[in-house]
């Protein structure tokens, strides 16, 4: 019995190890085996998605009439062939379009409203009511679901609607082959593509004094002299200012593709005796002293003072009693008054 006992203790002591490790390699496991979440910071082609939507809308002096694209449906056309059809019609006009936006015409009203006109006028009004230069309108039709997509390319001016090239016809298989088909006409557009924009107005300030402070529409652009400035279509105010001179300030108006140069000129300022220059170079009333802080006063002082001590000097003087004369035996002896 006692050898039964202890073979059954040390058994015991022996598996203990192994089942703490056991527990151990149990709470360990979820540790190791939870992956870390995966790293798309540098990845930005996943998450990316290809941008057929129109940008911001821009300022009215900074608009240009963009180039519009279009395009209207009927039949059973897939899905994936239009989308893949716009987004290649804007990636393919735009750089036949001489800088100018094309944006495609991505709202269902008002496509709606352009496949409802059966006129070129009421095509052109439409698209004059847009603010475009102009429009390519690709319509895609399909008779049957398993027939290829018929496209017709057509580009047509604003208010008159009137066509700029022959209708261009093909055939889309897929939205794999689309761009592909596309191209081929697209790339006969670009001898009767819409005019490039105009170019920015330039605007050349000159002054008369270096250093001066140019603000072109509250924002400063630089100390004089600087260089031309490109700014949008419309009025502008300029201002210069420097530090012991009179202000200026010009209004200007500008029109695309003009270079204007404003000559400006700043006097220097005369100062009256109570006016001074102020830190922002503007001119400032001085501030009158104070009638003890005027230097003629402590000077007018300073001499009372001293008159008064002469005085006083000169009547401790005047009182005094004369000398006492010495005898000449050596006795002093006081002075006699007759």
């Amino acid at each position: 019995m006692r050898l039964l006992a202890l073979g059954t203790l040390l058994a015991l002591v022996a598996l203990t190890p192994i089942s703490a490790r056991a527990q151990d390699s149990t709470v360990a496991a979820p540790e190791e085996e939870v992956a870390p979440p995966p790293d798309t910071s540098t990845d930005s082609t996943s998450v990316a998605a290809p941008r057929t939507e129109p940008g911001p809308p821009l300022a009215p002096d900074e608009a240009v009439p963009p180039v519009m694209v279009v395009l209207l449906t009927t039949g059973r056309v897939p899905d994936d062939v239009a989308a893949a059809a716009a987004a290649a019609l804007v990636e393919q006009v735009r750089p036949m379009a001489g800088g100018r936006p094309v944006l495609p015409l991505a709202m269902d009203e008002m496509r709606t409203r352009l496949a409802a006109c059966t006129d070129a006028p009421c095509q052109g009004a439409f698209l004059g009511e847009a603010g475009a230069i102009g429009a390519i309108i690709a319509r895609l039709s399909r008779r049957t679901t398993r027939g290829p997509v018929a496209v017709t390319l057509e580009m047509i001016d604003p208010m008159s609607g009137a066509p700029r090239v022959t209708p261009l016809t093909g055939e889309l298989v897929d939205a794999a082959t689309t761009p592909a088909a596309l191209a081929a006409l697209t790339e006969q557009l670009r001898g009767a593509m819409f005019s490039p924009p105009p170019p920015p107005p330039m605007l050349l300030v000159t002054v008369n004094v270096d250093g001066a402070t140019v603000r072109i529409d509250g924002t400063s652009v630089g100390e004089s002299p600087i260089a031309s400035q490109r700014l949008t279509r419309g009025r502008h105010v300029v201002s210069v200012t420097r530090s012991g001179y009179s202000d200026v300030r010009r209004e200007v108006e500008l029109e695309p593709g003009e270079q204007e140069r404003l000559d400006l000129t700043l006097e220097p300022v005369v100062l009256l005796p109570t006016q001074e220059v102020l830190t922002d170079g503007s001119v400032g009333t001085r501030a009158q002293p104070e009638w003890y802080e005027e230097w003629y006063v402590w000077v007018g002082v300073g001499a009372g003072v001293l008159a008064v001590v002469g005085i006083i000097i000169g009547v401790v003087v005047a009182t005094q009693p004369p000398p006492i004369t010495p005898d000449p035996q050596g006795i002093p002896l006081p002075a006699l008054h007759f």
